[in-house]
């Protein structure tokens, strides 16, 4: 990712920490340390815990019900049970800034290490493995557990992210196109997994408008078009439950009407006139 660029190593570490302490605010971060790759090049390595509502949460499978039975017999500790049924919620992240891509791909091999090492000790040295936007990770890192890379540019403005998967074979996701990777589960896209989307551009890039079809079985004509607009409030607490009251209020009915223009502005789409049932989700969330 690249966040923010400065002269001084300890005003760009602590810009780095404060990004990641705000942006995971809905995760519990369990570790948060500062690290320096070659040439002082100041990296920020996190551990954190998968909030209860993400998707991407596994619940609890049969075996793990097995298990703690299986403990309880057997008189396996319950703290290693506990572990081993939380395993999959934990992540681990590492987020450094460059000057440009070509510092990234200088440096991207070392950055990623940092995150294996979190996962297998005493891993060995890995081949070159540049970053070709992502594409070129596929042979090397599917078998090390790396899901997602994130590339966040800035040029003095709303910062752009792109998201690549290791489910894609690191190919971009464009549906998580400018969506902050820590917030993006807030927008509940899984909710939508029974259409095919397609991101549509805004005049807001906090405004999230996607064209879903029905995924229908092949040969068979779509016929449920409809569009889906997201997007997430970010509030604070204020002094009284009155006033927080007010402002979600008062923001949120100037987001929906933002969210309704855009909409009609959508309507000049050539599948427009098919969609019907449009869809608004506003999601309230802390900053």
């Amino acid at each position: 990712m690249c966040v923010c660029v400065c002269s001084c190593v300890w005003v760009c570490n602590a810009a780095l920490e404060v990004y990641v302490r705000r942006a995971y605010t809905s995760y519990d971060i369990t570790c948060l340390q500062h690290l320096a790759l070659s040439g002082e090049l100041g990296v920020v390595h996190f551990q954190f815990i998968l909030p209860t509502g993400h998707p991407n949460r596994i619940p609890i499978s049969q075996s793990e019900i097995e298990l703690a039975s299986a403990s309880d017999q057997e008189g396996i500790p319950a703290e290693l049970c506990t572990a081993a049924m939380r395993k999959c919620h934990h992540r681990t992240g590492a987020l450094a800034a460059f000057e440009s891509f070509d510092q990234f791909v200088q440096y991207s091999d070392e950055l990623l290490d940092l995150d294996l090492a979190a996962l297998q000790e005493g891993s060995e040295s890995r081949d070159s493995t540049s970053i070709n936007v992502g594409s070129d990770f596929k042979p090397a890192d599917a078998d090390n557990e790396v899901n997602n890379i994130i590339l966040m540019t800035v040029k003095r403005q709303f910062p752009k992210f792109f998201t690549f998967r290791a489910r894609n074979d690191f190919t971009e996701d464009t549906i998580y196109r400018h969506l902050e990777p820590a917030s993006a589960f807030q927008l509940e896209l899984y909710r939508m997994r029974s259409y095919e989307l397609e991101a549509l551009p805004t005049s807001n890039q906090k405004m999230h408008l996607y064209l879903g079809k029905a995924k229908v079985k092949k040969g068979q004509e779509v016929t449920d078009y409809r569009f889906f607009i997201r997007s997430i409030i970010r509030h604070q607490d204020l002094i009284t439950k009155e006033a927080s009251f007010e402002y979600l209020q008062n923001e949120g009915e100037r987001v929906l009407l933002e969210a309704m223009d855009e909409l009609e502005v959508a309507f000049s789409h050539p599948l427009a006139k098919r969609t019907d049932c449009n869809h608004i989700f506003l999601n309230f969330g802390p900053t």
